[in-house]
This record gives structure tokens, sequence and C-alpha cells, in this order.
């Protein structure tokens, strides 16, 4: 678990904090990208290759959310609703993840189905960007920033 500041301090924008804000977003639009992969290869009915880009996918997504969780269980203490709110879509999302990998299995999975999952990521990376971002770069330390970076890819990792 992380530790949030007691003393609110501004965010350094020289600093740290466009690093961290600016790698957390880049790895949302790693994972966006990942999926669209997925759905490209359902379009040219390459179940094979969806299945392997759905695999890559899956994994950077799960490392992702696990990363956030381990900060959400700190933003519960001030934010208890929105932390609700915020781990709600990730069992949403999760859910519907294990569907589209049962229906990949059975060869059933349509674009239009990871599509609409598409559509669930980014307005979940929306609602992170604008609740549990902001509130992390006031209130984690910059050693616990640090930590989160270190824990996610590298840009461009896909």
């Amino acid at each position: 678990m992380f530790v949030a500041r007691q003393k609110r301090v501004k965010s350094n924008p020289a600093g740290l904090s466009p690093c961290f804000r600016d790698r957390s977003q880049a790895h949302h639009r790693v994972v966006e990208n990942l999926l669209q992969r997925v759905i490209s290869s359902l379009e040219a009915s390459d179940t094979r290759e969806g299945k392997d880009r759905w695999n890559t996918f899956e994994s950077s997504l799960r490392a992702h959310m696990e990363i956030e969780e381990r900060v959400i269980s700190t933003f519960a203490h001030v934010h208890h609703q929105d932390a609700r709110a915020l781990l709600r879509e990730h069992y949403d999302i999760r859910t519907r993840v294990a569907e589209i990998e049962a229906l990949l299995k059975l060869n059933m999975c349509r674009p239009r189905i990871v599509r609409d999952l598409l559509d669930s990521v980014r307005a979940h990376a929306a609602h992170e960007d604008r609740m549990l971002y902001p509130w992390m770069e006031e209130n984690l330390s910059d050693a616990d920033k640090a930590l989160i970076i270190d824990q996610l890819p590298p840009e461009g990792t896909s």
C-alpha cells in the first residue's frame, strides 16, 4: 500500500509529477492500442493472431489494474465512494474480459464486442484521469510515484 502525504503539497511542474502523469497516461494508450490490435485481427478473421494479441492485452491490463488497485486502497481512506466507483469499473472490465476470453476460445468473438470493451476501457481511463491521478500527484510521495512508474512497462511496450 502507498502512503499518502499528511500535508498537501502542490505538484512541482518541473519535477516528477509530469513524468508520472505522462507515463500513467501513456500506459493507458498502450493498453488501448493492444486492444485495438485484437480488433484488427478479428476484423481480418485472423482468430489465431487475435488470441495471441488478446493474451498480450490481458496481461498488460491485469498488471495495470493491479498497480492502480494498490493506489486506490490508499485513495479510499479519503474518497471512499470514488474509490468504490473505480473498483466497480475494474470489476466490470474484468468481467467483460473473462466473457471475451471465453468467446475467443470458442472462436465466437466478434470485433463489435471487443470494440465495446475498448470504449469502456477508454471511459474508465478518462475517469481515472479526472479523479485518481490528480489525487495521486497531490498526495503520494515522490518515492511512491517513482515506484509506480518503475512498475509500469516502458512506453511503446506492446
